[in-house]
């Protein structure tokens, strides 16, 4: 019976490759995660323990290009244990359950890591990390918005919206599921000037059309509403739990992508004074200058993550099992 490469790579396979690797001393730990754009996450979080273990991040691809990535391929590897584990995003498992029929194995399973919040690009939206990546892009200079605030604000204007979808989703009512949930974000018309205005008119929106649906479903939202408090999450942090790529087309797309073309039209005005013959293409591509918003996203992906910009599970599962 024809098995896929993945499968062949067992942990006492990888345990004894440390015989003939470039640290013979170290415990050999290959790790997968879900794609490409994980890769450099996961490595940034693993790297603490790169002095007693030889971890190596890969996708599954990297080892079984047919088969291809993605975390239904990963939580269906067998011989996971010390020397062959997985790191996936942690998506709504740990909000409702059964939500996938992987929820028990992102719960519980030993050597599986989940990411606490929906993904990583929940975590890498954090203030503390957003704010010291776009200091890079634009040479020291602050932003011309709090984004701190902006995030808490949407957070908080989101929140209501974002409970009854997560009630829709436990009881498999399609009224507001993910792709509809995902379709009312992606209506919001966000502008860093004008933020308050623009996230208090969508929530006001949103409770109005929504409000019999609420009503009906208080009981059931005022549960959630308790589970997730008694999780450590305020209404300020809601944004840690709603889908990553709306998150991100919201943060990234909508709201700094905006400043970054700011940044560089400042740039380009002031250098248009000294070169009048100058493009904004040639201004943009000087040595120095963040060159395009494409290179921002990759930035974006490549942050340098400390521990203790870890959500405290992920901290606390990477210390037990590298211990």
């Amino acid at each position: 019976m024809r098995t896929s490469m993945s499968e062949n790579v067992s942990g006492k396979f990888i345990n004894a490759t440390r015989l003939f690797g470039h640290y013979p001393s170290k415990t050999p730990v290959l790790f997968f995660v879900e794609g490409d754009d994980d890769v450099a996450f996961w490595s940034n979080a693993v790297a603490p323990y790169q002095e007693k273990y030889d971890i190596r991040v890969k996708t599954n691809k990297a080892v079984d290009e047919a088969k291809g990535n993605g975390k239904m391929v990963l939580l269906a590897m067998s011989d996971i244990g010390p020397n062959k584990m997985i790191a996936v995003d942690a998506d709504y498992d740990l909000l409702i359950d059964n939500y996938s029929e992987c929820t028990e194995d992102i719960r519980d399973k030993k050597y599986v890591v989940n990411s606490e919040y929906y993904s990583i690009e929940n975590i890498l939206s954090q203030p503390s990390l957003i704010l010291e990546l776009m200091e890079k892009i634009k040479g020291g200079k602050e932003l011309s918005f709090d984004y701190a605030d902006f995030i808490s604000v949407f957070s908080e204007a989101i929140h209501d919206l974002f409970v009854y979808h997560l009630v829709c989703m436990d009881e498999k009512n399609d009224v507001c599921d993910i792709k509809k949930f995902g379709a009312i974000l992606n209506k919001l018309n966000l502008h860093r000037t004008n933020y308050i205005n623009d996230l208090t008119d969508f929530n006001t929106r949103y409770h109005k059309k929504f409000h019999d649906a609420f009503d009906s479903k208080k009981t059931q939202m005022t549960f959630i509403d308790n589970f997730l408090f008694s999780k450590g999450y305020q209404k300020s942090d809601t944004y840690k739990l709603i889908r990553g790529h709306y998150l991100c087309n919201i943060v990234v797309t909508k709201i700094l992508k905006a400043e970054i073309q700011s940044y560089q039209n400042d740039l380009y005005q002031k250098r248009l004074r000294d070169n009048p013959d100058l493009t904004l293409h040639e201004s943009n591509a000087e040595p120095g200058d963040y060159p395009s918003f494409e290179a921002f996203k990759n930035h974006f992906y490549n942050q340098s993550v400390k521990p203790d910009c870890l959500p405290n599970s992920v901290n606390n599962k990477l210390k037990k099992l590298f211990s």
